[in-house]
């Protein structure tokens, strides 16, 4: 019988996350953060609104946030992004996703839908048999899932907005094939104010993902788990609105979130199940004060945002089976300050169409680990979307 001799197989499998818990489950590459925009906060967004087209990964209520504020927006990576360049054979991420929606007049509700497609290639992998170390084939092993979301959102002084996901997932690692489908659920409950020229938001938010079926690769092994996760969090907003030009911009905006992350598996010996129980994850310590623990993962994130067209953002998330946090940054450029301010008045009626409802964008996001040679550290993300608002 072949395996795969170099065991990177499994080693990258398990690196995908840096975490001990993910080591039990399958499909890990389901983990990855796919995108520059979402990452850059170590992807603290399942409760914190965001009208970014792949919020909907982290939590699918995000897409009524996305209908309040945006009618399309479509976002892609030309040549992929670097996955643990310094492990084998530089695996590559590759991910699109399109999203649209639609606020209506007559009544205070949003709705939202987006496609997402996400590929993970792991590079060449060698084959060789029991009896003989020495490779006598390779293969390319590819993993892909394709998401399929819908979010509302109703505001009624606060607003409340909730989703679903329907997800297919393809796992070709070579020896063996298999497929699988898994689902998301979310909620996220906000509460916006104003004082003058200063508006504010606070919001909580709570996602179950992946949950589904075991995934068999062969039918003389046990199935194995997908990364079920309960996840709750909070999310703060802060703004400062001003007219320019005769233009409403927010001149700078600071976001805060907290997420609280917990494996809903339980393993018995040799034994592996769904814990079906919602998981109670405690305010105070997991979420409030940002503690991990055994079972409980953090992720938090700050950004900052100025003239509706630069934003900075910085993460990190820690938990059971890291040695040192995994810290995110990054950074994202738009079009759409510069358009408004330059043409949004314009005479003729084609530009000022343009100036005032699309926007382009361009987004980089990296990963750092505080420890030599650790697999994530070069990681990096590059991303373009293009988006059509108010309509």
């Amino acid at each position: 019988m072949k395996f795969l001799s170099a065991i990177t197989l499994i080693l990258l499998s398990v690196c995908l996350n840096v975490n001990a818990q993910v080591a039990v489950t399958a499909v890990p590459f389901l983990e990855i953060r796919p995108d520059a925009q979402t990452n850059m906060n170590a992807g603290a967004l399942v409760a914190l609104p965001s009208n970014y087209n792949v919020a909907f990964y982290y939590n699918p209520a995000q897409l009524g946030n996305f209908g309040a504020s945006k009618n399309f927006s479509y976002q892609f990576h030309p040549n992929g992004n670097n996955w643990l360049p310094d492990l084998y054979d530089n695996p590559r991420l590759y991910n699109s996703s399109l999203a649209a929606g639609y606020k209506f007049n007559d009544v205070p509700l949003s709705i939202g839908v987006g496609v997402m497609n996400t590929r993970f290639e792991l590079g060449e992998i060698q084959y060789s048999d029991l009896n003989n170390p020495m490779p006598d084939s390779t293969y390319n092993p590819v993993e892909n899932y394709q998401l399929y979301s819908v979010g509302l959102r109703y505001d009624f002084g606060i607003w409340v907005s909730i989703g679903y996901s329907f997800k297919k997932i393809d796992s070709d690692l070579g020896l063996y094939q298999a497929k699988v489908e898994a689902n998301d659920f979310g909620i996220q409950i906000g509460y916006p104010f104003s004082i003058n020229s200063f508006k504010a938001e606070a919001s909580i938010g709570y996602a179950l993902q992946n949950d589904g079926a075991f995934i068999q690769y062969d039918a003389s092994v046990r199935p194995d788990p997908l990364p079920r996760k309960s996840i709750f969090g909070y999310g703060l907003s802060l703004a400062y609105e001003d007219m320019i030009a005769g233009n409403s911009m927010e001149l700078v905006k600071i976001d805060w979130a907290v997420d609280a992350k917990d494996l809903r598996i339980a393993v018995h010996g040799n034994s592996v199940s769904y814990n079906k129980k919602p998981g109670i994850i405690p305010m105070l310590d997991n979420v409030l004060l940002s503690k991990s623990d055994d079972d409980i993962e953090i992720s938090q994130g700050f950004r900052l945002h100025i003239l509706e067209g630069f934003t900075a953002g910085l993460g990190r998330y820690y938990g059971p089976g890291y040695r040192k946090s995994v810290n995110t940054s990054g950074v994202s450029l738009s079009a759409k300050p510069i358009l408004k301010l330059l043409f949004s008045k314009n005479e003729h009626p084609v530009i000022r169409s343009v100036a005032n409802h699309l926007d382009f964008s361009y987004s980089w996001s990296t990963y750092s680990v505080n420890e030599t040679n650790h697999p994530l550290t070069g990681s990096s993300f590059h991303q373009f979307s293009i988006s059509v608002y108010g309509f």
